[in-house]
């Protein structure tokens, strides 16, 4: 393992780790840093993850819709599966309405509901 990896690793297992004590705000800022380029996929995959709970749990709505719906996008092979993935869609959807983007919002609430219903 390499020393950058074993960095990264750390670093998120922190973020993590803040996150699950209600650190929020650490959580978010190590967060936001572990979204770079250099930061391998999945580990990237996992930081937007925490960015967006993070941020939701703030209040910073616009940063919560914007992760959520860049985890959906960007690592869409990657995101979390079910129920992971109702969690990231309720997000999106609520994080997304808080902000007056409403359609957004509702095509989020469908897929949230199409996934429920099917169960994956």
């Amino acid at each position: 393992m390499s020393v950058a990896l074993s960095v990264i690793e750390s670093a998120l297992s922190d973020a993590q780790t803040a996150f699950d004590a209600g650190r929020m705000l650490r959580s978010l800022s190590a967060a936001r840093c572990l979204d770079t380029e250099t930061t391998s996929r999945t580990e990237r995959a996992e930081a937007v993850w925490l960015r967006a709970q993070a941020a939701f749990r703030l209040g910073e709505f616009d940063e919560a819709a914007n992760s959520a719906q860049r985890l959906l996008d960007e690592f869409g092979g990657q995101a979390p599966t079910y129920p992971a993935r109702l969690r990231v869609l309720t997000i999106a959807a609520v994080a997304a309405a808080e902000v007056g983007r409403f359609e957004p919002a509702l095509g989020h609430l469908q897929k949230l509901l199409s996934t429920a219903s099917r169960g994956s």
